[in-house]
């Protein structure tokens, strides 16, 4: 065979190589990911006294404590959550961070 038909072949085959693939739909893309945006963090303060929980709604906590505050209410009762229990708080025993 002679160099220069070889060459028209491979360009022929190519070229419909070209045309199948052309003709072929793309493929769909990935559904995208759906990602839930994250909770804002919650603000933290460190208890300056001891408190002992007076009612099943409170918490109680030790001076040093973090606590992550939940809520804060101007009649001074704040809502926090401290080694996986969630309660009140007074807002006054304890420094934000």
């Amino acid at each position: 065979m002679c160099p220069i038909s070889s060459r028209v072949k491979r360009a022929s085959l190519r070229k419909s190589q070209l045309q199948k693939l052309s003709m072929q739909p793309a493929p769909r893309a990935p559904a995208k990911p759906r990602i839930e945006p994250k909770p804002p963090a919650l603000a933290k303060a460190r208890a300056l006294y001891v408190y002992e929980a007076q009612d099943t709604d409170e918490l109680s906590m030790n001076a040093g404590d973090v606590i992550e505050i939940i809520s804060e209410d101007p009649s001074g009762w704040w809502q926090g959550r401290l080694r996986g229990k969630q309660g009140l708080l007074p807002g006054n025993y304890v420094q934000k961070l």
